[in-house]
């Protein structure tokens, strides 16, 4: 492990490299590609995304659970989630 560490530290001294930041980064995209290339990817992202939590929104209820438990409670909110993860992990993998 020290040898590791002294590996490390020679690297860095070294190699003296110096990160961009976030700023720095966000400015140099949109120099050489353009404002278009900050949603690139976006479209399929959605047409993935949507469905399930359309699902999972739609399985979301409450109200089958405040009849067991105490109305809107802690556990009611648990039970919602979890029954309705289950049913949007079964629908949109169903493998």
């Amino acid at each position: 492990m020290i040898q590791y560490l002294e590996l490390v530290n020679k690297f860095s001294k070294v190699t003296d490299l110096v990160t961009p930041g976030l700023l720095q980064v966000l400015k140099s995209i949109l120099e050489k590609e353009g404002p278009k290339s900050l949603f690139r990817g976006l479209g399929p992202n959605l047409v993935g995304v949507a469905p399930s939590r359309a699902v999972y929104f739609a399985c979301y209820s409450k109200e089958q659970f405040n009849d067991i438990f105490v109305p809107n409670s802690n556990i009611v909110h648990i039970f919602s989630a979890g029954s309705a993860d289950f049913v949007t992990n079964s629908l949109m993998n169903p493998i």
